[in-house]
């Protein structure tokens, strides 16, 4: 391994949940001007009922591909040094799971509060998250990871 960024960590200078909450709350403001609902009628719970299993189920996918990082004792900082290339649990299915659960609570809390600008504006999130955080983690486990990550890359796909 060589002593460049990989002794460093991935320099993540904005983490997730910033982004993931910042473009929400332009969301957010651009509904207080401009209401733009994801349902325009009735009373049916099934939009809400829908977050809220997102929600849930975003969670509880956050919560546990963490587990799974706390248990190989490897941070689950992204502007960490990472200890272990962690490919169990949740990232044996995605190279992504934190941030695959983080989307979920953001499109969920979107329907729980039935506006639509939230998610318009998710490809924003995708973009930023990629540009931002993404491209800097790979570029630094397969930096520290060499082989090993390059292979963990052909197996498991980024998002799904």
């Amino acid at each position: 391994m060589s002593r460049g960024v990989a002794a460093r960590g991935p320099g993540i200078r904005y983490p997730a949940p910033v982004i993931f909450a910042g473009i929400f709350l332009a969301g957010w403001g651009l509904n207080r001007f401009w209401r733009l609902p994801i349902e325009a009628g009735g009373t049916g719970m099934m939009l809400p009922a829908s977050g809220w299993l997102l929600i849930v189920g975003g969670i509880g996918l956050v919560a546990a591909a963490i587990s799974t990082l706390v248990r190989a004792r490897t941070t689950f900082l992204p502007d960490r040094e990472s200890n272990s290339l962690v490919i169990s649990g949740p990232f044996a299915i995605s190279r992504n799971p934190i941030y695959i659960g983080m989307m979920a609570v953001y499109v969920g809390a979107a329907l729980v509060a039935n506006m639509a600008w939230p998610v318009l504006l998710l490809p924003l999130v995708w973009i930023l998250m990629r540009v931002l955080i993404i491209n800097r983690e790979e570029r630094y486990l397969d930096e520290k990871f060499g082989v090993n990550y390059a292979d963990y890359r052909r197996r498991v796909r980024r998002w799904l």
